[in-house]
């Protein structure tokens, strides 16, 4: 099949946005992933911080992994940052695999700050593509990390349900926000086509 490039035009100025050849179709596998981790997350009674710990670890992992795929799938001045904190959110996730008895002060503090500089990178991101169709879902993608964050930093001491339950929330709204993407990246390609 031939590669589609998909291009926009921002500020009078035109730079390609996407390389792969089937970019929607990634994020597409990667939303659906989302969605069903998210599934297995809410629907597993948490009992003790070690399982906690494994399904943090694997969710940011995943995240990580998937910031990494969609930066590499992009291009964009900003590229190098989603790299960055794709990196130290699979980093994050190794410790919390490798460390998985922490208390939950120091699993809510790490997953908080984390996500709380995660909110705010995806809703500047957003903001400085106001040209694109659906801009907005990144800013609500960024103020729902950021309020989740936030509120992880800020009770570390709450119950492990209240916690996996945010964690599993996190997951299955970024999952939407990809698979939301992934067709509207496909609309993209189509008109250009």
């Amino acid at each position: 099949m031939s590669r589609i490039e998909v291009w926009a035009v921002d500020e009078g100025r035109v730079e390609r946005i996407t390389e792969h050849p089937f970019a929607w179709r990634l994020l597409l596998g990667l939303g659906i992933a989302w969605i069903l981790l998210a599934i297995v997350i809410l629907s597993y009674h948490v009992e003790t911080l070690t399982a906690l710990a494994v399904f943090t670890g694997i969710v940011f992992i995943a995240g990580g992994a998937s910031t990494i795929v969609r930066a590499s799938s992009v291009r964009s001045r900003h590229r190098w940052l989603s790299v960055l904190l794709g990196l130290s959110g699979m980093a994050l996730g190794v410790v919390l695999l490798l460390w998985p008895a922490p208390t939950m002060y120091v699993v809510a503090v790490m997953v908080g700050w984390y996500l709380v500089a995660m909110g705010i990178v995806h809703f500047v991101e957003a903001l400085f593509h106001t040209y694109e169709r659906y801009w907005w879902a990144g800013m609500l993608h960024g103020l729902a990390e950021f309020a989740i964050g936030a509120w992880a930093a800020s009770y570390p001491g709450k119950s492990l349900s209240v916690f996996a339950t945010l964690i599993g929330v996190y997951a299955l709204v970024h999952g939407v926000l990809e698979t939301f993407g992934a067709f509207a990246l496909r609309g993209l390609e189509r008109d250009l086509a």
